[in-house]
Parts: C-alpha cells; structure tokens; sequence
C-alpha cells in the first residue's frame, strides 16, 4: 500500500466516522433547551455553506468539518476532546455550534462547562478516528513522501 493510498484510507473512515455519531446517540429527548441545542447540533451534518462562522471553525481546529460533518464533526471534536480531558475546548466546540444563535450559546454558557460537557458525555459517544489522530498521521505521511 502506498503512502497516498494510507492517507486516502485514513481520511475515507474519518469522514464516515463522523457521519455516524447521529447513530451513536445514548439519550432520550432533551429536558432542558440547551440540551435540545446540543442534541440538534450532534444530529447536523450539513457541511459547505451552511456552516456559520467557518472563520471559528478554522481558529478552533476543525475546518474539516466545513466541507465534511458540519456540526456533527465538530460535535465528534468536542467529545474526543472532552475524553482526552480538554474540557475548555470541548465546551469551545460546542458553543461554536451555536455561534449564529446568540440566545442558544447564552443558554449553553448558563448552564455551564460542566453541565454541558456532562450531558454530552452521557448521551453521546465519539465515532470514528480522533480527528487529532488523523491530522498527526497524514503530517507524519506528508514528511516521509517529502523525505523519499
């Protein structure tokens, strides 16, 4: 297998991991409104133009998700991070899903990190390859093809 095919094979499970997290989901209906917030941005896969903010996107590590995911990619992020304990960028992710609703991030940044990131964890299940993962193997893939 070469190098290119490695990458390709890396990025084709990725992407498809991210697609799966609407499928991964363990909760119930939401009780609260920033928990229907959280559970309509893991369930969001449109990607391309109708992700806001994609400046925040690029800032906050996932431009992926722009062009494949949208939301649900970032959602993915967000509970990758919050299981590698990076509790502030995981609660980022999850108010940048919400940066073109200011009432709905006001509701999220209520009830608070802890809350937040709690509801996440026990609804929800990260899918697919760490997208941290992947971007250190495709660097790690871009070295050698620039060393050989």
């Amino acid at each position: 297998m070469t190098i290119q095919e490695f990458c390709k094979k890396v990025a084709l499970t990725t992407i498809f991991g991210f697609l799966a997290i609407t499928a991964t989901a363990k909760g119930t209906a939401a009780q609260q409104p920033w928990q229907g917030d959280i559970d309509w941005a893991v369930g969001n896969g449109d990607a391309g133009g109708s992700v806001d903010c994609p400046d925040q996107y690029i800032s906050n590590g996932v431009p992926y998700a722009i062009a494949v995911g949208g939301r649900s990619a970032v959602m993915n992020a967000a509970l990758f991070a919050a299981y590698h304990q990076d509790f502030g960028q995981a609660y980022t992710l999850v108010l940048m899903t919400q940066c073109h609703n200011p009432s709905a991030q006001q509701e999220l940044l209520n009830a608070g990190q802890k809350a937040v990131l709690q509801y996440l964890m026990e609804n929800y299940t990260p899918t697919g390859i760490d997208p941290n993962q992947v971007i250190g193997l495709v660097q790690t893939a871009l070295e050698a093809l620039a060393a050989s």
